[in-house]
């Protein structure tokens, strides 16, 4: 108590001493006054919020929520197999929708890999199609519109990739008549774009590549055909 006094007493010699008359001094103790109920209302509010604040809860995504909410961002399988954020965040891994993710990017990236066609992972790849259909264009209404057209060009692609072996044999029978035409090696394989025959190959890289080469390095055609007969030595036995 004697210490309440005492602050008391020292701010009253402090307002006393600022204040030059009589008068001064009793408008200064008057707004001294004042100002303890707003200093009160003030320090009430602030009790009041920090209650409202104590007695949320705070809800965390959790690493389904959150790989869909980073899967929404992709605009197509392209982009995310080039981040491939399975191999960057491990809580992803093992979640139930990521497998079918893993795999369109295995299946993407068989479409490029050294070696081109495999019969056997390409079956495997086809297996799962219908089944990967279901888990994502169904249950994953955030995706993009690309993203979903992306998909349809890449089932294409893998149920078609056998195909695209007899294609390809097929247009490297007309590198030769074009050869024989008088056309050079460089511009074969856009002339067979302005005729219209690449359209089916060019969707896939391996093929589109193996058929660049074809075209314009007569000295690297025995090993390109070596290496699509280990592959696919029907498509090319009569090369």
């Amino acid at each position: 108590m004697n210490k309440i006094l005492i602050l008391l007493f020292a701010i009253l010699c402090s307002l006393c001493m600022n204040a030059q008359t009589k008068s001064d001094f009793e408008k200064a103790i008057k707004n001294y006054n004042a100002q303890i109920p707003q200093l009160e209302k003030k320090y009430e509010s602030i009790k009041a919020n920090n209650a409202r604040i104590s007695k949320r809860s705070f809800v965390t995504e959790t690493p389904e929520q959150s790989l869909r909410r980073r899967l929404a961002y992709y605009k197509d399988i392209k982009t995310m197999a080039e981040s491939n954020i399975f191999r960057d965040r491990t809580e992803y891994q093992n979640l139930p929708i990521s497998k079918s993710y893993i795999s369109l990017i295995r299946m993407f990236n068989s479409l490029s890999k050294d070696g081109g066609y495999n019969q056997e992972e390409n079956e495997a790849f086809k297996s799962e199609l219908d089944t990967i259909k279901v888990h994502i264009l169904s249950m994953d209404s955030k995706l993009q519109k690309t993203f979903i057209q992306s998909f349809d060009d890449l089932d294409n692609c893998i149920r078609n990739y056998r195909f695209a072996m007899f294609e390809l044999a097929r247009l490297f029978a007309l590198v030769e008549e074009k050869e024989k035409e008088g056309l050079k090696p460089e511009v074969i394989y856009t002339s067979l774009q302005d005729d219209e025959e690449t359209s089916f190959v060019d969707q896939i890289p391996y093929t589109q590549i193996a058929l660049q080469t074809y075209c314009a390095r007569p000295d690297k055609r025995s090993a390109i055909l070596s290496n699509l007969k280990a592959s696919c030595a029907e498509a090319f036995k009569k090369l």
